[in-house]
């Protein structure tokens, strides 16, 4: 049992592939359902959720934290899905929701631009040109939003088990790899990697309760031990303490909070 997590950025072979992965092993296959499954869950516009995603984020949100609320959202919803494995997820930001569980297989399917620029000419009807200018923005995009989110750049091989030069391979080539990797016992669930998963699905839970009013608290799991490490007011820290404590009181699996509040000193 496993999960595979496939980054392909705008490449049509990477979705055949993806898809095809899934049918060969008889896993769930997830893409977009994860921002529906979002949007219905915290009555958040799905459009809202794809810009989150897929838009770097401008200054605007830097100030209100609403692309971090938005991905909070959305990396909840994913990893409520992949808590029963046996899925193949295709969608963005994949590799960085799950960067520490064992037992996910993260794959990175990448093309040459000239390759990249035909399968976008094909899919959207566009000239050469067009192509281009279309990819370029999309890279843009992705890499602010990369290391705007985690300080990494999208194409860093570190972030992945498996990178696969789509050029190299054919798609039913690259399918039996990433079966057969997948398979390996490096990438099945064991108590570690389940305990992992449920730490990382718990500390998710209690962000997307508590970033209304704490966006930028930083939450940890282990063993159903909740850490919340967040800058106050100098001489509110009970308060703080207080108001995070009361708002995870209801949420299953927590079995203790512990907030760490950091003193603001107003200088004015």
């Amino acid at each position: 049992m496993t999960i595979v997590a496939i980054s392909k950025g705008s490449l049509i072979k990477g979705t055949d592939v993806a898809n095809k992965v899934a049918q060969k092993l008889g896993y769930e296959c997830l893409d977009r359902q994860i921002l529906i499954e979002a949007s219905e869950q915290f009555s958040i516009p799905e459009v809202k959720l794809n810009r989150a995603l897929t838009d770097a984020p401008r200054f605007i949100d830097r100030l209100t934290f609403g692309k971090d609320k938005y991905i909070s959202y959305i990396r909840n919803a994913l990893l409520d899905r992949l808590a029963h494995d046996n899925i193949v997820y295709h969608g963005i930001a994949g590799q960085y929701f799950l960067e520490d569980v064992a037992h996910v297989l993260k794959v990175r399917i990448v093309s040459t631009m000239e390759n990249r620029v035909k399968d976008v000419m094909v899919r959207d009807n566009i000239d050469e040109k067009a192509a281009a200018q279309a990819i370029a923005k999309i890279d843009m995009a992705r890499e602010k939003w990369s290391l705007h989110f985690y300080g990494i750049h999208i194409e860093d091989a570190r972030l992945y088990d498996l990178v696969i030069n789509i050029n190299k391979f054919t798609v039913e080539e690259a399918v039996e790899l990433i079966a057969a990797t997948s398979q390996s016992s490096r990438f099945q669930t064991t108590t570690d990697s389940k305990k992992q998963f449920e730490d990382l699905l718990l500390a998710s839970k209690a962000q997307t309760v508590i970033m209304k009013s704490f966006p930028k608290a930083v939450v940890i799991s282990r063993d159903g031990v909740v850490s919340v490490t967040q800058e106050g007011a100098l001489g509110k820290e009970p308060i703080y303490d207080a108001q995070i404590k009361d708002a995870l009181k209801d949420i299953e699996g927590i079995q203790k909070v512990v907030t760490k509040i950091w003193p603001i000193v107003d200088v004015h």
